[in-house]
């Protein structure tokens, strides 16, 4: 019997040790990023069938938790979102000009996998349920959307400490919003791609 309990006392004390090695991608998972990109896309209104494309530096983050069911294989969900503060639109040949902001956000469950469980190199994809708020211009309304989305990334992190890693991460988004105002014959849809070059911060 004492062997036993001894037996079972080794191997949760062995699973235990594995579960929180230092400088090895295993257990909880937390991400933090920050950084900017460019957001490309378009806008159609319902009401005359008119089409806009649109451009504009953005400014994007990322917040996910998750735990590790496999070796180097993440899951868990996350926040992904991306602010246009000054896009420009431009309709056929005509010249572009401002608009509104574009405050988007996703949510959804994600993937990140670690080719490597103690190395640097990972990949990650999500999909995602999006919001977004177009703010109005020159007396316009403005206009509250939802839609889905999806996300991927690759990335390389550094080892700081024995359970923190940072590095760059490129990530590519795609938000697809339907859009409505006060007014319902003002209905629009919006589709955003906004590749960006996040930091990213990660404590496993």
């Amino acid at each position: 019997m004492r062997m036993l309990l001894a037996a079972v006392t080794t191997t949760l004390l062995a699973g235990s040790a594995r579960a929180d090695s230092p400088r090895e991608h295993d257990g909880l998972y937390v991400r933090a990023g920050v950084g900017p990109g460019y957001a490309t896309g378009g806008a159609r209104t319902n009401q005359n069938d008119v089409t806009a494309n649109l451009t504009g530096v953005a400014i994007t983050t990322e917040l996910a938790v998750g735990t590790t069911i496999g070796r180097g294989l993440v899951v868990g969900g996350g926040i992904y979102p991306g602010i246009i503060p000054s896009p420009r639109f431009k309709i056929g040949d005509g010249p572009s000009g401002p608009g509104g902001g574009y405050h988007v956000s996703a949510l959804g469950p994600f993937v990140d996998f670690y080719f490597d469980p103690k190395g640097s190199t990972h990949v990650q994809g999500a999909l995602l349920f999006s919001a977004g708020y177009i703010e109005g211009t020159a007396g316009g309304e403005s206009a509250t959307g939802f839609g889905l989305g999806g996300m991927l990334g690759v990335g390389y992190e550094f080892w700081v400490s024995n359970k923190l890693s940072v590095g760059p991460l490129f990530r590519a988004t795609y938000y697809r919003l339907w859009a409505s105002s006060s007014d319902t014959s003002k209905a629009s849809s919006h589709n955003l791609f906004v590749p960006s070059l996040l930091l990213a911060v990660t404590y496993q």
